[in-house]
């Protein structure tokens, strides 16, 4: 049975740095089962607070790519 890792991720105009943290979060969830030895199933939770920047955009973008992905 695969457990599940909700990762909760606090955001407020974070669109210079969103890009980088997707894309080295990701391989290293993606390899869990290898380095524990346990099947994970797993999310992102983002939560943005109010950002006045291209944070929201960036996040849905990323969102309509990965299903792991979630917006709040």
């Amino acid at each position: 049975t695969a457990m599940l890792l909700s990762i909760v991720l606090p955001v407020f105009n974070e669109q210079a740095v969103l890009p980088a943290l997707i894309d080295e979060l990701l391989p290293v969830l993606d390899s869990l089962e290898q380095t524990t030895g346990f099947h994970f199933d797993y999310e992102m939770i983002f939560v943005d607070d109010g950002s006045k920047d291209e944070t929201p955009q960036l996040l849905q973008y990323y969102a309509n790519l990965y299903p792991c992905i979630r917006v709040l």
